[in-house]
């Protein structure tokens, strides 16, 4: 599990979602939760929180990302590679903190990543998560 230490930026409503914006060193990165009544009392602006999303979850692009849209983006360097025979762990290093990604040996031969390769690291809004510090 990845986990980033940020800081809420601003909270938006509508109905029982939230789109909070959360602050990880110069990266911005949002997430989508269903609100629960009451809301967590970390879950106010400016409070600091733990951000945290599973390695399968990162999605890795290498060059021209052409017309993707996911709003949770990364720019990070290959820092190590463990290739298996379908699955590869790779780690990133990014300005906020070193994260990792797994993703099919296949898609790895594809993008051909080698470590010191400049990547986007990508994460859909519903796929992290929130905890107190």
């Amino acid at each position: 599990m990845n986990t980033l230490r940020g800081q809420i930026q601003s909270i938006r409503k509508d109905g029982h979602l939230l789109m909070v914006n959360v602050v990880v060193g110069k990266d911005l990165l949002k997430v989508l939760l269903i609100d629960s009544s009451p809301s967590p009392d970390y879950l106010q602006e400016g409070e600091g929180v733990s951000v945290l999303f599973k390695e399968t979850e990162v999605i890795l692009c290498k060059g021209n990302a052409g017309l993707i849209r996911l709003e949770n983006r990364m720019n990070a360097k290959v820092a190590h590679i463990e290739k298996g025979d379908v699955l590869s762990k790779v780690k990133l290093t990014t300005a906020s903190r070193e994260i990792k990604a797994i993703l099919t040996t296949d898609a790895m031969d594809v993008l051909q990543l080698k470590v010191e390769d400049e990547v986007q690291a990508m994460m859909k809004v519903n796929e992290v998560m929130l905890s107190a510090i």
